[in-house]
């Protein structure tokens, strides 16, 4: 779950506005938070589930991380040029 554009995370807000269920395409993919949206969300008593059309969510996903990588080089790049 992405963060919200305001302090709290998708998660938080989840929670505060008493959805009593998720449905998610895949987990988190990141291993320093891997697990720990859902597990929040378990927590509170929120029923979740992952893994709908979860094959081309990865694809999907692939594609973001690779745009991602790409854009954070160029922010390397520019911060070692200030430096």
């Amino acid at each position: 779950m992405q963060p919200h554009r305001t302090n709290r995370t998708c998660t938080e807000a989840i929670i505060a506005a008493g959805i009593s269920s998720v449905v998610a395409a895949m987990e988190d993919p990141n291993p320093k938070t891997h697990g720990t949206g859902f597990g929040r969300l378990r927590a509170a008593g929120i029923e979740v589930e992952s893994g709908l059309l979860e094959e081309e969510a990865q694809k999907t996903q692939r594609r973001i991380l690779a745009l991602d990588h790409r854009t954070q080089a160029v922010r390397n790049a520019e911060i070692s040029f200030d430096a």
